[in-house]
């Protein structure tokens, strides 16, 4: 930010800082304030042209103001209301830059002179907006930071600054955003990690009422923070606020398992065992507490450090601390803290026990973590994240692709064994047969695309549920944005009528008003205030409607700001584009069509392959002579067999169905694009309607709006009006402004509606 007086000034060092920032490395997306550029209706007097023509400066003033702002002729009287009778041009007569010029003035001689020859007429650009800060008036340089910490960069911008731009008397830049949170977090920090560090001192010596043994486990923090610091840069991330409090949970996690460690050497030193061997037996005791505790902690935060999504630039650094805290932690308390207990312990002796007396024990409070600010696309990638029927029917596309690819397959193969009396009755032979039938006529190949047909026909459904999730996602969004400006508007005349009341009370009390109109001001400010908490009740349930939306619970979020002018774009029409819902019945046709070829394909023949194995014990007759044939000796054979199919009723009759099923499908795909074009042509129209009208009316409301606040204010202080003619106009301009909403809102939701049944 730079503060200034003249706007020239303001610009030019502004530019100048732009340029810097470009030059830096991680700076993207600069941006520079724009001051000018509105233009402004001069009308320059020609001096000399009045003294010629006799024309006074009073009347040529009086001409412009009657003919174009307006002027009190009188007052109207309904009953005790009085309003302003105001004289002033047509609006057919004041419409254009001609108008103007040919303004006829009036001069002492009664001669009618035209404004074009008295004045010097034309349009200049001016201020396009005047901001102010701290009763100065600022302009902003902004930009986004990637790949680089904040500090660094600012710092780099200051040295650039101080060494190319000399800011004359009364103008200073100051450094603010996400660098100025930075610093009062690193201020909070400043307080945080010492008191948690004397925290944790003090919550050691409570437990094992000794210095020396508070001592020996709090040797486990300086490694847990060498840890820290070398995760952070071997993954290449910057100290940041989030890594600060990372170290915080650190040092607790850390301390956890020296506590275990230590409290069972404890134990085993009461049994009279030596030091060393206490030591010994105590880590092959603990081995897998320790061990367990580093694990668990360590796992629980690797989803973090390996996050990508929203949060993740602050999930990330805390938990990269924690684990890599956690590993040197591990190793001191296994390896480091056993030696040192030994150190510690052994030429010493436990005396008289101390007493900690604390002085005082210091609270602090401070907001580490805010609300998370989301954009409507990361609101969306959440929504398909955690809801619950997304998820389900996601699963559900994934079941059905399974189910595609297990649709077909062979025929089991068929195998029978049997044994008896197959060539005497005094021997005992067996038969083995194995039997299997040939997919020949193609109908796995069309069984195995009908399965992930089905697949694709559920995608499909989850594009459309995505599709209407996202549709009332948007208008979620759109609702809670309303109900916030609503808000502010009621807050803004909450406070309003808080001071116009207690304003009324001193000039009551001063004889300047009457009693009527302090009573009149106390039920506009109990309305108000009562306004404000039914807006802001309508908000927090906004807020829960959209959680349930999202399935999330007891979050914290905040709505990203956008751009007022995309309420005003009308969105490309595309009238050739299919709607995701016409798609659904392009694979349901193509359904039917393999249903068909698979039909066809059944009807074929079936050919089965078989083939046996047996023995027949006993004599047999071989070309004249006979033979004997033991249980060793064995025949064997194939077969081939065909099923024809002779009955084709049921054949036609699934054929027929089929076609009117194809039929059917043609019918409502033909309606469902004809339904679809109509309401894209129908809300198109609706919305180009809208936009007109909202440009045509609702725009120079809003330009009348600040100008008529300006103006009551004004007349207000100056007595013109009196204090019940200002409430009127406030109550006026409030019912406006809650009228320029509406009509906002209603232009967003039909937008929301468009996009959908375009795309």
């Amino acid at each position: 930010k730079i503060y200034g007086e003249d706007f020239d000034k303001l610009a030019a060092y502004a530019k100048k800082v732009g340029s810097l920032a470009r030059s830096i490395s991680g700076v993207q997306d600069v941006y520079v304030e724009e001051l000018s550029g509105l233009p402004q209706l001069i009308v320059r007097y020609d001096r000399e042209a009045l003294a010629r023509y006799q024309v006074s400066i009073e009347e040529i003033n009086r001409a412009v103001n009657l003919g174009f702002a307006g002027q009190i002729a009188g007052y109207v009287f309904e009953g005790e209301r009085r309003y302003q009778l105001v004289v002033k041009l047509r609006e057919a007569d004041r419409s254009s830059f001609n108008d103007i010029e040919q303004l006829y003035v009036t001069n002492a001689a009664g001669t009618e002179i035209p404004l074009a020859e008295l004045a010097d007429i034309r349009l200049e650009n001016g201020p396009n907006q005047i901001q102010r800060e701290d009763a100065k008036r600022r302009i902003i340089v902004g930009f986004n930071v990637r790949g680089r910490d904040v500090e660094s960069i600012v710092e780099q911008l200051q040295d650039l600054m101080r060494r190319e731009i000399i800011f004359d008397t009364g103008y200073f830049p100051q450094i603010g955003g996400t660098f100025e949170n930075l610093v009062h977090a690193r201020q909070r920090l400043l307080i945080a990690v010492p008191i948690s560090l004397l925290l944790i001192f003090f919550l050691l010596y409570l437990t094992f009422q000794s210095m020396k043994q508070a001592a020996l486990i709090y040797s486990a923090i300086p490694l847990a923070s060498i840890g820290g610091i070398i995760a952070l840069y071997l993954r290449g991330m910057p100290f940041s606020i989030s890594a600060g409090v990372g170290f915080i949970a650190l040092f607790g996690v850390a301390v956890l398992n020296g506590i275990v460690l230590i409290a069972e050497f404890n134990t085993l030193r009461k049994t009279g065992a030596p030091i060393l061997q206490v030591v010994l037996r105590g880590t092959a005791n603990r081995l897998r507490p320790v061990l367990l505790t580093a694990t668990v902690a360590s796992l629980g935060f690797l989803p973090m450090a390996l996050s990508h999504g929203s949060g993740a630039e602050v999930q990330k650094p805390l938990a990269t601390v924690v684990i890599g805290g956690l590993l040197t932690a591990t190793i001191l308390t296994l390896f480091i803290l056993p030696l040192l207990y030994l150190l510690f312990e052994k030429p010493f002796r436990l005396r008289s026990k101390k007493v900690l007396v604390l002085l005082a024990i210091l609270s602090f409070s401070g907001g580490i973590f805010s609300q998370q600010t989301l954009t409507d696309e990361q609101f969306f990638e959440l929504l398909l994240n955690q809801n619950g029927q997304i998820k389900a029917e996601l699963l559900e596309s994934q079941r059905q692709l399974q189910l595609g690819r297990g649709a077909s397959g062979w025929q089991p193969l068929s195998a029978s064994y049997m044994q008896g009396q197959f060539n005497s009755a005094y021997a005992r032979d067996n038969n083995l047969t194995l039997s299997q039938a040939l997919p020949y006529n193609g109908a796995l190949r069309i069984q195995t695309q009908i399965g992930q047909l089905n697949g694709r026909l559920s995608e499909q459904n989850l594009i459309l549920l995505k599709k209407d999730f996202k549709r009332l996602l948007n208008e979620q969004l759109e609702q809670i944005r309303y109900l916030q400006k609503q808000l502010a508007l009621a807050k803004q005349q909450d406070s309003l009528y808080q001071i116009l009341s207690k304003k009324a009370v001193i000039r009551v009390q001063a004889g300047e008003a009457a009693k009527l109109d302090q009573i009149l001001l106390q039920s506009k400010a109990m309305r108000a205030q009562a306004q404000v908490q039914e807006r802001a009740q309508e908000l927090a349930n906004a807020w829960l409607a959209l959680q349930q939306l999202l399935g999330v619970k007891d979050a914290s979020f905040e709505l990203a700001q956008v751009e007022a002018i995309s309420y005003l774009k009308a969105p490309l029409f595309d009238a050739t584009s299919d709607h995701p819902s016409v798609l659904l019945y392009d694979i349901q046709h193509k359904q039917v069509q393999l249903e068909q070829d698979l039909n066809a394909a059944q009807q074929l023949p079936e050919v089965n392959l078989s083939y046996f194995n047996q023995s027949l014990v006993g004599w047999q007759n071989i070309n004249g002579t006979d033979a004997y044939f033991g249980p060793t000796q064995r025949f064997q054979g194939a077969a081939i067999q065909t099923q024809i199919p002779i009955d084709w009723r049921a054949y036609h009759a699934r054929t027929s169905a089929l076609q009117l099923q194809a039929q059917q499908i043609e019918l409502r795909k033909s309606q469902q694009q004809i339904d679809i074009q109509n309401e894209r042509k129908r809300m198109y129209g609706q919305l180009l309607e809208r936009i007109t009208s909202y440009q045509q009316l609702a725009e120079p409301i809003s330009i009348e709006l600040v100008k008529l606040q300006t103006d009551a204010q004004q007349q207000m202080n100056s007595g013109e009006i009196s204090l019940i003619d200002f409430i009127l106009l406030q109550d006026y301009q409030l019912e406006l402004q809650y009228e320029l909403l509406q009509w906002q809102h209603e232009l967003k939701l039909l937008h929301i509606s468009y996009e959908w049944i375009q795309k």
